[in-house]
This record gives structure tokens, sequence and C-alpha cells, in this order.
């Protein structure tokens, strides 16, 4: 993406405090774009606070996924891998609460994408 571009970030749920204002403070080049959660008050409270145009419920999460970049999920850990999985599946880049999973098979089996890392610094230089 070019400097530029602006990044539009979809969130889970939003139980914390100090995530949501720091992503809402985050204009340079980025938008909150899209609230998700099961709960209807806190959707439409959210948005309300922090300008956020979409919302949606779960069932609805790949829909959302078609109009963001990136997403932070914040979800009860046993739904982390699944929403990780569905999210990089749609190309979007994820930040999930830890644990990445609940089970070692959700960690290695064939559901969960691979996660690419930078390549480790080949000398001292690179870390100068």
């Amino acid at each position: 993406m070019s400097a530029g571009e602006v990044h539009r970030r979809g969130i889970g749920t939003h139980r914390s405090g100090c995530v949501l204002p720091a992503f809402a403070n985050a204009t340079r080049n980025s938008q909150l774009a899209a609230v998700v959660s099961g709960d209807r008050t806190k959707r439409r409270e959210t948005a309300k606070r922090y300008g956020i145009e979409r919302t949606f419920t779960y069932d609805k999460y790949d829909e959302c996924l078609q109009d963001v970049d990136a997403v932070y999920l914040e979800l009860p850990n046993f739904m982390h891998a699944e929403y990780t999985v569905r999210a990089a599946g749609a190309g979007a880049h994820v930040l999930s609460e830890k644990p990445m999973a609940v089970t070692v098979d959700e960690c290695g089996g064939t559901r969960t994408p691979t996660v690419l890392l930078p390549p480790a610094p080949q000398d001292d230089a690179s870390l100068a």
C-alpha cells in the first residue's frame, strides 16, 4: 500500500477501554470502518461513540471482511482460531488477542492458515 492509502480496520468485540480509543486516534493512515458484536446495544453505542458507520452481527462477519484491510479480534478464546482463519482467508491482516487457539489441533491443523513472519536479521548491523 502507498503511504497515502487509508487502512480500514474492523473491530470484533469491544470490551477494551484503550484499544478502540487508540485506533480511533490513529487517523493519519487508518479509519475505524466497522464493529462486530453479538450485542445489539453494544454495537450501536460503540458505533455512535467512535463514528463507525457499519455494524455487523457475528453471522454477518464474512460480509464485514469484504470492506476492511485489517481486523482486531478481542473475542472469547474459543472463537480466536475460527475468526482468525476467516479473516486471513478474506485477505485481511489479523491482530488477535492471545491465545491464537485453545487446542493444539487448532494451532497446527488444516483449518489454520500459514502465519508469515518477517525474516530474522542476518547480522548485527540490521539491529542498529
